[in-house]
């Protein structure tokens, strides 16, 4: 089975909102959707080191909400 990989960054939701939030997206998708969340200033803090914010970082995303300029 195909997967998305989802990218939340808020400081007010948590990993087990959104991956209730998803169990109807799945359905719907016919795909799994991995999520991993991290707050804002997590996101901040982990983005000049190497490892995977710096592999996000770098790639093309799609935006559902918001932009690069809330997360600088």
């Amino acid at each position: 089975m195909k997967r998305y990989d989802l990218m939340v960054i808020a400081d007010n939701l948590h990993y087990a909102d959104v991956f209730g939030a998803l169990q109807t997206v799945e359905a719907d998708l016919g795909r799994t959707v991995n999520p991993n969340v991290m707050s804002v200033a997590e996101w901040r803090r982990k983005h000049g080191q190497a490892g995977f914010v710096a592999r996000i970082a770098g790639q093309p995303r799609l935006f559902v909400i918001g932009s690069d300029d809330d997360l600088v």
